[in-house]
């Protein structure tokens, strides 16, 4: 699930265009740094991300990501203290590899802790060369879906209404993803942060288009996530869209990893609530 945002700070792709008129746009010197990166869920491991960031106009070399040179992209030898409620832990230096899902992570922790809702976690990490950052997160409580209907119209093909209720005392924060499993391939047909400032009494209700087939499956994920990561989505989603305008220049991208200008990232809790349906044949 988390695929996209491990590699999301060196997918960046830039678009050319052809202009009658010169511009001439002065670029910052940029010192290659640090992007840490952890997504924690209840009843999972702790598992986190350390890679080295590249200048958003700088070409990457996709051939990083061939097994046999991703130490290329990794940073090692970081060491670090996980506080999960209080308890320190310490965090080891260990590649984990899921080909399934191409899910890279490089550190961890020895001792068999799993996370649930409502724990508050930190972490403090040292760099090889003296860096220092800390930062902050929590494991918010999972929103179940109230349910995810089909309507379908002559042909057969299918929409799907997704049915949730939050809490309407407090503003909530969430991501939406809707797509489709069909024949080994996978589509995904929304994927975006809200929150519930317009629910109707905590109630909300997201559809889809006629996207849906006899025979494919539907998954539908409301994911709680902390008011830091939709601050992060926001400011990944805004880069993403800047560079489709050719003049655009790379705005920040919100991070809660706090110490060093060197160091950006997003060390965050969630939890996932996720509706699965193989669509009948009438």
């Amino acid at each position: 699930m988390m695929k996209q945002q491990h590699l999301i700070f060196i997918l960046f792709v830039i678009f050319s265009c052809s202009l009658e008129k010169e511009i001439e746009i002065d670029l910052p010197d940029f010192e290659n740094g640090y992007v840490v990166e952890a997504y924690l869920q209840p009843n999972q491991s702790f598992e986190m991300l350390i890679t080295r960031t590249y200048p958003f106009y700088e070409v990457f070399d996709s051939n990083l990501f061939k097994v046999e040179n991703i130490n290329e992209l990794l940073v090692n030898n970081v060491e670090g203290i996980l506080k999960v409620n209080g308890t320190s832990y310490v965090i080891d230096n260990k590649l984990i590899f899921k080909p399934d899902n191409f899910v890279i992570h490089n550190y961890t922790t020895s001792n068999n802790i799993t996370f649930k809702e409502g724990d508050t976690i930190s972490i403090e990490l040292t760099f090889e060369d003296g860096t220092e950052i800390e930062a902050h997160t929590y494991i918010p409580s999972i929103t179940p879906i109230d349910s995810v209907v089909l309507i379908c119209n002559e042909e057969n093909i299918g929409r799907e209404l997704t049915y949730i209720t939050t809490d309407s005392t407090s503003v909530q924060y969430y991501r939406r993803i809707i797509g489709k499993r069909n024949e080994s391939k996978t589509y995904t047909f929304q994927d975006f942060p809200f929150d519930n400032d317009l629910s109707d009494g905590g109630k909300m209700v997201f559809g889809s288009g006629y996207d849906y087939y006899p025979k494919d499956t539907l998954y539908s994920r409301i994911i709680h996530i902390t008011e830091d990561y939709y601050l992060f989505l926001q400011s990944v989603n805004g880069n993403i869209s800047a560079n489709i305008q050719p003049l655009s220049q790379p705005g920040k991208i919100y991070s809660n990893v706090n110490g060093s200008d060197k160091v950006t990232g997003i060390f965050t809790g969630l939890a996932k609530s996720e509706v699965v349906k193989i669509i009948s044949e009438k």
